[in-house]
């Protein structure tokens, strides 16, 4: 509800109905209360309600964090890369269908698994936790890393190890 929509308050106790002297101003003054309060209460509601949901966000991202540990440690060279945007370019039958922005943190995972992955992909060739595309500031580079997939994965014709980064260069697929 808007403010305007709000009942005005009771009358004080102390105001009779038939007394005019003052009851006018008191009457204002009562609303303008109620408004403020109501006002401050919204408020308050709003930053309850804001924390609530940080709160909650952050539960699932720590949860995320966790379980990516089970598949996956970046290793200690891994950040975020400032140098460029770089994008995934996802195409199905030679056309693009999604372009995934991987830019804002140290590394990515992809897989089935929506609840550990970073860019759930459901296809019959991705595992749960497929790979890990990981961003060396320091050098200005980006590796992919197989996290031991059932299918492996491929960079152009090449076949990647399991669990070894590997570089990858802008335009690969």
């Amino acid at each position: 509800p808007n403010l305007e929509s709000m009942p005005p308050p009771p009358p004080p106790p102390s105001a009779k109905p038939n007394e005019k002297e003052g009851a006018e101003s008191d009457k204002t003054s009562a609303v303008d209360d109620a408004k403020k309060k109501y006002a401050e209460e919204q408020v308050r509601l709003r930053e309850e309600e804001a924390k609530a949901k940080n709160s909650e966000s952050d539960k699932k991202l720590r949860y995320k964090m966790r379980k990516q540990k089970e598949f996956f440690e970046p290793p200690k060279w891994a950040g975020v890369r400032t140098d460029k945007r770089l994008y995934i370019s996802i195409q199905k039958d030679g056309s693009q269908v999604e372009t995934w922005d991987v830019s804002d943190h140290p590394y990515y995972l992809i897989g089935k698994n929506g609840e550990i992955v970073d860019f759930p992909m459901d296809h019959r060739s991705v595992s749960r936790v497929h790979l890990a595309i990981i961003h060396d500031p320091e050098k200005r580079t980006t590796y992919v890393q197989d996290l031991k997939s059932q299918w492996g994965t491929k960079i152009g014709s090449k076949k990647l190890a399991a669990n070894e980064p590997t570089r990858v260069d802008l335009g690969e697929v």
